[in-house]
């Protein structure tokens, strides 16, 4: 069915039969003479020649999008295949946040370059958003997010899973009242420990200064829905693009912050904040891997994927 679909993609393309035999280096009759011939295998018109330009018909809609759908296919395989048969190309791509590329990714790398120093990994730091596209067209290997990719395009495994807690300036007079619940180092490497009775009272917080992200991010949503759980819009001083500066933002005393667990474990001699456990089932969720569903991996890539499944973070 696709035997001519370079013919009848550059029509498409052009719009225009002469344009598109330019563009082929092949006469226009000849051009036409295969255009017709694939409609009259198929039964059908693909395109209106009457119309100026010329545009797709129905069904050169549909044959259309069944020529993109092989060509990307196309692509990938070729792509796929070379990776596994150029001995030269060893570059493993990650994807992430901030927070994965200057937190979490250069141990990871670092430990693994001892394991397999030929294996050479890079990071590509993204912004919200982005992730499927650099996974679908193939800028990076594999991402690290927490939203949810589509099914249909993405394998998914759950990497690790993590709590939002409420970090708030010490310096801030409400904590006063609050040092009972106030969480210590133990407590958040343990928070599936800590009982329900420390979890804090959001609303107490309802008429403090907040530093959000901005809207479009899986905390800014989740951060919003656990104060309207608890009956208030919170008063948003500042919108940032990332969390690690929304944290460095609050430890300067500038606001209070929803942060992910595990940025407070990595900051051990932190002093400067008071953190809380949220009573929520917003404040829980799970860090994904996601790669192609059609993508292969080498025997190498293989294994360091294995390795960065079992990482203790």
């Amino acid at each position: 069915m696709f035997d001519y679909n370079e013919y009848i993609y550059e029509v498409y393309v052009h719009k225009s039969f002469s344009n598109a035999a330019k563009s082929l280096f092949v006469s226009q009759p000849s051009l036409s003479n295969i255009v017709k011939k694939v409609e009259d295998d198929l039964e059908v018109v693909l395109f209106d020649r009457k119309s100026n330009p010329i545009q797709l018909t129905e069904a050169g809609k549909i044959y259309i999008d069944a020529i993109e759908k092989v060509m990307e296919l196309e692509k990938i395989t070729s792509e796929n295949l070379k990776k596994l048969t150029d001995s030269k190309q060893n570059i493993f791509t990650l994807c992430g946040s901030t927070y994965f590329c200057t937190q979490v990714f250069p141990e990871i790398i670092e430990k693994y370059s001892d394991i397999d120093p030929e294996l050479k990994i890079a990071i590509i730091e993204i912004g919200t958003g982005e992730i499927d596209d650099f996974l679908k067209f193939n800028l990076a290997d594999l991402g690290i997010c927490v939203e949810n990719l589509n099914p249909k395009l993405f394998n998914s495994k759950v990497w690790f899973n993590e709590e939002l807690i409420l970090a708030v300036p010490k310096s801030n007079s409400i904590n006063d009242d609050l040092l009972e619940f106030a969480l210590s180092y133990d407590d958040i490497t343990n928070l599936d420990n800590v009982s329900q009775e420390k979890c804090v009272d959001l609303k107490l917080f309802q008429n403090e200064n907040f530093i959000f992200l901005k809207e479009g991010n899986d905390l800014h949503d989740r951060a919003m829905n656990i104060c309207y759980e608890y009956g208030f819009r919170p008063n948003i001083l500042i919108y940032m693009d990332q969390l690690q500066t929304s944290y460095d933002i609050a430890k300067s005393g500038k606001g209070i912050v929803f942060i992910r667990d595990r940025i407070v474990k990595q900051d051990k001699f932190n002093d400067s904040l008071l953190y809380y456990k949220l009573k929520s089932d917003n404040a829980k969720r799970s860090v994904n891997l996601f790669y192609l569903k059609n993508k292969v991996f080498s025997d190498k890539e293989k294994e360091f994927i294995k390795y960065l499944k079992s990482f203790q973070l």
